[in-house]
């Protein structure tokens, strides 16, 4: 196999091109754009939870909008955005503020755990009571919600071509509030950048 490799360096690389090229026409003739939308979701939360303890996954049922973004001007909101994600591109970033808000999509796992969900009227019941700093109300959060990371997300961008993806995620235990920007290959969506744009 490395013989053939070295005596056939071009026919092995046009063969990788070809495969790869197959498998973009492929997957972009064959995928829905919900499906996209919750793969992702799924890449986007998954890369957020590999860095918790938490054993479950909980997502609100009503997409999230960040607030401080929302109320900004047109003009004045794109160039924040290029700013935070310079690769973002204009297609991604229209798709993501003109879509309509309703049920987020959300996939069946993420990190190989099931994905419950919470409705926004069981968390506005439940926030008002949380009292203290910010571990005594995981506490609070823990005892209602043992082991679990409480999400919400927004409506997802996609840019023209299907290569990229801008999503908003909201963390309710420690309260934060990350966009997650993917490309897409073959092997499927990747992180290529992230922002945090509040923290409590």
């Amino acid at each position: 196999m490395v013989f053939a490799e070295r005596r056939f360096p071009r026919l092995c690389v046009a063969a990788a091109f070809l495969a790869a090229s197959a498998c973009a026409r492929e997957d972009v003739g064959q995928t829905s754009t919900a499906t996209h939308q919750r793969e992702i979701v799924a890449a986007a939360m998954n890369e957020a939870i590999s860095r918790t303890e938490f054993t479950r996954l909980i997502v609100v049922g009503a997409t999230q909008r960040d607030a401080t973004a929302a109320r900004m001007s047109e003009p004045e909101r794109w160039e924040s955005f290029r700013r935070m994600l310079p690769s973002l591109d204009r297609t991604t970033y229209d798709s993501f503020w003109s879509a309509e808000l309703g049920t987020p999509p959300k996939p069946l796992t993420v990190a190989g755990k099931p994905v419950e969900a919470v409705s926004s009227r069981e968390l506005a019941a439940f926030i008002p009571s949380l009292q203290g700093e910010v571990l005594e109300r995981h506490v609070q959060w823990e005892a209602v919600y043992p082991g679990a990371w409480i999400a919400g997300i927004s409506t997802v961008g996609l840019s023209e071509d299907l290569g990229q993806g801008l999503v908003y995620v909201r963390s309710y235990r420690f309260p934060s509030g990350t966009y997650y920007l993917l490309d897409r290959d073959c092997r499927g969506w990747h992180l290529a950048d992230e922002v945090c744009t509040w923290q409590e």
